[in-house]
């Protein structure tokens, strides 16, 4: 018996739903960054992403789910560039000193990410939080090659997000 192809409108129709949802993500950033989070927050998401309130309300039960994704997405990418360009630094000290100099200037340069992470929050902790994670790693890296004092780790994420 040969596993069932999927059927090519199932494909084209996942698709085509999984760009919607990307441009709802992207407006969503760019809505958020410009306005604040309001009452017409989902109409003028909806609008700006050329699409029905209801097509937002397809992939986005709530305001919190869209904030959420959102705030996924736009980390996922600034933690992209930053652990691409510290992995190679052996020093976990250098590491993170890079890393947050790298995000820093990336709110510097692309004053969208700065705006849409004090609206929502790229460093607030959370379980999805990317930010933490990188950093996370970097500090017990560096606490066991004695580059940092021995601390917990939350404590330290703490002193550097503040």
């Amino acid at each position: 018996m040969t596993a069932a192809t999927p059927d090519h409108r199932s494909v084209v129709g996942a698709r085509r739903s999984d760009r919607t949802r990307r441009r709802l993500i992207e407006a969503a950033i760019l809505v958020i960054a410009k306005r604040d989070i309001g009452p017409a927050l989902i109409d003028e998401v909806a609008r700006e992403a050329g699409v029905s309130r209801g097509t937002f309300y397809n992939h986005f039960p709530t305001v919190p789910d869209l904030l959420a994704a959102a705030d996924r997405a736009l980390a996922e990418e600034v933690m992209q560039l930053i652990v691409g360009r510290i992995a190679p630094i052996a020093d976990p000290a250098a590491a993170c000193a890079t890393g947050l100099a790298l995000f820093l200037t990336a709110a510097r340069d692309y004053p969208l990410v700065a705006r849409f992470s004090a609206h929502v929050g790229l460093a607030k902790p959370g379980p999805l939080d990317i930010v933490h994670e990188v950093g996370a790693s970097q500090l017990r890296r560096g606490i066991k090659a004695g580059r940092f004092a021995e601390m917990p780790v939350p404590l330290a994420l703490g002193l550097i997000s503040s």
